[in-house]
């Protein structure tokens, strides 16, 4: 491990860890010239697809947010993508997060026995465009991976 310089913020220089190689923040500089890497396989168009199905669906059922949670293989290197228990609120998501809850428990240990990590998530934002809102940050930011916002899903440009 280098600890750099840059700007007045330190950088660990190539760290690897996981799936992920590249120059990670030791505080939060700017981001200007780090560069982070995926090391592995990407997630295939048939599955991005079918988030963007799935998403259709649900925007044109319940007029509601939804989230998928993406799940890569650590020995075959693919991708899932797994809805996990949810609640509809109005237009919104309120995804409750309880690891005490069987429902949650179950699936996740069976994911992880099964050679499954925590990648990402995606969600959509209905009828509205994508962006990151204050909730996504505060729901995304302690997560490793990719996390996707897909937005108008009343256009066939989603």
């Amino acid at each position: 491990m280098e600890i750099i310089k840059h700007g007045d913020k330190l950088i660990e220089r190539n760290s690897e860890f996981g799936y992920w190689r590249g120059d990670i923040p030791v505080d939060v500089p700017d981001t200007e010239d780090l560069e982070i890497r995926w090391e592995a396989n990407p997630m295939s168009a048939e599955l991005f697809r079918e988030i963007l199905s799935f998403f259709k669906y649900t925007y044109d059922e319940h007029n509601a947010e939804t989230q998928l949670r993406l799940y890569y293989h650590r020995t075959n290197g693919t991708w899932k993508a797994v809805a996990m228990p949810q609640f509809l609120e109005s237009s919104s998501l309120h995804v409750e997060e309880d690891e005490q809850d069987p429902r949650w428990n179950d699936i996740i240990v069976q994911l992880v026995a099964d050679g499954w990590c925590l990648m990402g998530s995606a969600h959509h934002h209905c009828g509205a465009s994508a962006f990151q809102s204050g909730t996504d940050l505060h729901d995304e930011i302690d997560t490793n991976g990719f996390h996707y916002t897909i937005g108008n899903l009343n256009s066939p440009k989603a």
